[in-house]
């Protein structure tokens, strides 16, 4: 069935940016935000390499993977145009939309704590107009009518996700017909784009603090909990877990742009991994208190674990959005760590030799298939990392126990390849996938 779209011409794009302009003008949205970009390949313009420009924004999917990461329910759809739009008043700043949507189409302001994106000029269609940027396009480059609809769209600077976005491609194959020639010919030396060209990633452990610790101390939490199935509680290991759940609820909110709309994160437990993890990390937290302080009951206790141990699977299943090193579990894994702290904490050797052994082995596979630059991030943090793992490794083998100076240099340990863990999540968009199709 066709629908109504966008339809972009690679050959007759260049790259001019009136549609950006329009779309500034049309919604009132203030430089640096903007909800549609023109993104080049080969932005620098290395000689004899050829180069093409991609007018995009919000495609407006039929599967729009941004409505289905949303925990708080800010994306509907317009029945009537098709329009996926955001609503900034149920919008509490989470920015998981961000990372889930391979367009880039949601974009964070951090002047309003909340996420903005490209409408479709939804007003303007109900009147009968086309979009502001497709009327402004003065080489008609961007045009919008009927298109029929397809899975997924191959094309330069396309995700192949099945998200069904309403675009047409024009001219799609011209990054195979472009000529690329030899620079050296010219007496320069020949360079790699990808060497010259770096894409900065939507994530980092510097922007993500709150989340680092969040579910750093989850982990702990989960691991440590566990521990009462085989030693009873201290009253000074219940006061120090419910300061941890308070310091892990605290953090959470901390990650908001709008920290007052956190009610709102339990809103999509049907589609949203966020929302279940929300909703798991009360579940978890409430009925392990109320196992430590008020029912001492083993079905309490098994019930509070079991919710630990599937908050733990959520938070893991959150970062399923971005893209992956390899298809082999990351060493920082939540659940790898929360067995780690288990059998530390109860001085069992064996299991701990096997989960620290596993997680040395997962951390060398994922540093030697990076291509990261070589600095501080790759040379200093992977020697502390590991060190301060082999060291209590080594004790435990040959006395045969960890001592509170190794469970020390463990969770430290375990907090950097938290934190590596962050830094080595890229989230898919069209710059990334057209430096990717550039070389």
């Amino acid at each position: 069935m066709a629908v109504k779209g966008f339809i972009f011409d690679y050959v007759k794009c260049i790259g001019c940016h009136a549609c950006m302009v329009a779309c500034h003008n049309e919604n009132g949205v203030e430089p640096p935000m903007a909800w549609r970009q023109v993104q080049t390949a080969n932005k620098i313009k290395i000689p004899l390499s050829g180069f093409i420009n991609l007018s995009i924004a919000c495609n407006h999917c039929e599967n729009p993977v941004c409505l289905a990461a949303c925990p708080a329910k800010a994306y509907t759809i317009d029945t009537t145009t098709g329009a996926v739009i955001h609503h900034s008043d149920r919008c509490m700043g989470c920015r998981y939309c961000t990372w889930a949507c391979p367009f880039d189409a949601p974009k964070f302001n951090p002047l309003k704590g909340v996420v903005e994106k490209c409408s479709l000029c939804n007003n303007r269609l109900l009147e009968g107009l086309d979009p502001a940027c497709v009327e402004a396009c003065p080489v008609g480059a961007l045009s919008f009518g009927e298109i029929d609809v397809k899975e997924s769209v191959l094309a330069p600077g396309f995700s192949e996700k099945k998200l069904r976005p309403k675009v047409l491609p024009l001219n799609s194959t011209i990054l195979e017909k472009y000529p690329i020639q030899d620079i050296s010919a010219t007496g320069f030396e020949q360079h790699n784009d990808k060497e010259i060209i770096s894409v900065k990633s939507k994530i980092s452990a510097k922007n993500e603090i709150p989340l680092v610790f969040f579910t750093f101390i989850l982990a702990i939490s989960v691991g440590w909990f566990g521990t009462t199935l085989f030693e009873k509680a201290t009253l000074t290991f219940k006061y120090i877990f419910v300061l941890l759940g308070f310091m892990a609820f605290v953090a959470s909110t901390f990650h908001l742009g709008k920290p007052f709309r956190a009610y709102r994160s339990i809103l999509n437990i049907k589609k949203s991994w966020l929302s279940r993890e929300i909703l798991l990390f009360g579940i978890f937290e409430v009925s392990s208190i109320l196992y430590l302080f008020v029912l001492n009951e083993i079905w309490l206790q098994t019930f509070a674990l079991l919710s630990g141990l599937f908050l733990l699977f959520a938070v893991d299943m959150i970062y399923s959005v971005t893209l992956k090193i390899s298809n082999i579990p990351h060493s920082s894994s939540t659940l790898l760590t929360a067995i780690l702290v288990f059998s530390m904490l109860l001085n069992y050797i064996d299991l701990f030799l096997i989960i620290a052994s596993a997680k040395l082995m997962l951390y060398f596979i994922r540093y030697f298939k990076s291509n990261k630059q070589i600095g501080f991030k790759f040379i200093v943090l992977p020697f502390m990392r590991t060190l301060l793992l082999l060291l209590p490794l080594a004790s435990a083998i040959v006395l045969r126990e960890i001592k509170l100076s190794g469970i020390i240099m463990i969770l430290t340990a375990e907090l950097i390849d938290r934190i590596e863990f962050y830094n080595d999540l890229v989230v898919e968009t069209p710059e990334t996938i057209l430096n990717q199709n550039k070389v």
